[in-house]
């Protein structure tokens, strides 16, 4: 079986060789478009005592797709009870879950 083939600026081109240039592309922007979610990993979990109101709560740290990744920053995050700001390194504000609340009475 022989190849279609076409002419494009007068230079006979095949048809499987359009074909594959159109997936590599439809390939790359699909990879490109993927949510950092999805190729993302629980890179470190921990509990936490806020220093002011007392309160214990978990951290959830998610980590890029490879170590020391470039789409890791510095992310912000608060106490569930008080809001007191920290700060860990991921690819996305980590997730935080109160485990036990304040102690100081506010």
């Amino acid at each position: 079986m022989q190849a279609a083939a076409i002419a494009i600026d007068g230079q006979d081109v095949r048809l499987h060789r359009i074909l594959s240039a159109m997936q590599a592309l439809w390939y790359k922007e699909t990879i490109m478009q993927a949510s950092p979610t999805a190729i993302s990993y629980e890179k470190g979990r921990y509990k936490e005592t806020c220093g002011p109101c007392g309160a214990v709560f978990e951290v959830i740290v998610i980590g890029g797709p490879m170590a020391k990744s470039s789409q890791e920053q510095v992310e912000e995050y608060g106490c569930p009870e008080c809001g007191q700001v920290d700060r860990c390194r991921g690819a996305e504000p980590p997730r935080v879950s109160l485990i036990s609340k304040r102690t100081d009475g506010g």
